[in-house]
């Protein structure tokens, strides 16, 4: 597969996750097509290296966009905090099947040193997306994201 189409697939992936959200999708839906999006990371980490900060651009923007269109985004911190619930668990979503799957691969082996390594660093954007998780606005406290926000950061201490 080129790099031109491997980056049209994860573009694709990433619009039909935000798809499956507009269109009410059951959680499920949403849920395989972010783990389809954590695989695409695993297999090309090296074309994806900032793939939250991405993911979370793209949810703001409400469609898949090249990665090269990341260095026009706005601070992680000002998009996590305009996005609605949907994409706020979304978000959360694909942050736990990020860590829990890269959590499996042998961090020792070759082929899967860069990938942690990539994931780790993503630590920063990760932190902002679960502070927006852990504190909804008042007016949506929304339990149910904190409580996926909660089973996030549990995965995430497990892999430190």
């Amino acid at each position: 597969m080129s790099e031109d189409d491997t980056n049209s697939l994860l573009q694709n992936i990433i619009s039909w996750t935000i798809q499956s959200l507009a269109d009410g999708a059951a959680p499920f839906v949403t849920k395989k097509l972010c783990t389809a999006l954590v695989t695409f990371f695993i297999h090309f980490s090296h074309l994806w290296p900032h793939c939250v900060r991405h993911f979370l651009y793209c949810l703001d923007l409400g469609r898949g966009t090249p990665v090269e269109g990341l260095d026009d985004a706005l601070t992680t911190e000002i998009l996590v905090s305009r996005l609605d619930r949907r994409k706020l668990s979304a978000a959360v979503w694909f942050i736990t099947s990020l860590v829990e799957e890269v959590g499996k691969t042998d961090m020792s082996s070759p082929k899967f040193i860069q990938v942690h390594e990539r994931l780790i660093k993503t630590g920063h954007d990760v932190t902002c997306l679960l502070a927006q998780a852990f504190n909804p606005p008042e007016d949506n406290p929304a339990i149910k994201t904190q409580g996926e926000a909660l089973a996030c950061f549990q995965v995430c201490l497990k892999l430190l």
